[in-house]
């Protein structure tokens, strides 16, 4: 994924939202090469999604009471 189409795709979050999904997609795996990047920008759009399509969702749900 082109950094282009990342922001393009996440221009419709809000600022809090977009954090929120960062926050869970760096607490799986913190990136270092390509693939660890393409596997960031995919978590961070799955998890703006699956709020999107249903808004109970909880986008911590992953993360631990330090994060």
């Amino acid at each position: 994924m082109r950094l282009d189409t990342f922001l393009n795709a996440t221009d419709s979050a809000a600022t809090t939202q977009l954090r929120r999904a960062m926050t869970v997609a760096l607490a799986l795996e913190v990136p270092h090469d390509h693939n660890g990047y393409t596997r960031f920008y995919r978590r961070v759009l799955e998890q703006l999604e699956a709020e999107r399509q249903d808004p109970r969702h909880t986008l911590n749900t992953h993360l631990t009471p330090a994060a």
